[in-house]
């Protein structure tokens, strides 16, 4: 074998690394709409003909979506705990905010101890 043209005459299957820049561009430019559904139901599929490396490939994209719903719940889960915990920092600052230097009630880790 002399170069990669050489190695194309064989079939073989890989992984495109997604930071290729076309590979970006194809994955941010293709919706669902534009794909075709698989027969194991919950799939998308979309074929690529790209010129990379002066080597003429087939790229696939794929969708699952199945993982894409189970990535949502997670996001939609982390976003709701933010909220609360803004909520919960919001009061706890109010909190400390306040003056209790006119409270009759000193609280036990502010007395002294003798």
């Amino acid at each position: 074998m002399k170069n990669w043209k050489d190695l194309w005459k064989n079939r073989w299957i890989t992984r495109v690394p997604e930071n290729i820049k076309q590979a970006k561009e194809h994955i941010a430019a293709t919706k669902t709409d534009d794909m075709e559904k698989s027969r194991p139901k919950g799939y998308y599929f979309k074929e690529i003909t790209e010129n990379y490396a002066g080597i003429k490939q087939r790229w696939l994209i794929v969708f699952p979506q199945q993982a894409y719903d189970r990535e949502y719940a997670t996001i939609r889960a982390t976003r709701k705990v933010l909220y609360l915990l803004k909520v919960n920092f919001k009061i706890q600052h109010k909190y400390l905010q306040l003056d209790f230097s006119s409270c009759p009630y000193t609280p036990p880790f502010e007395q002294d101890v003798h």
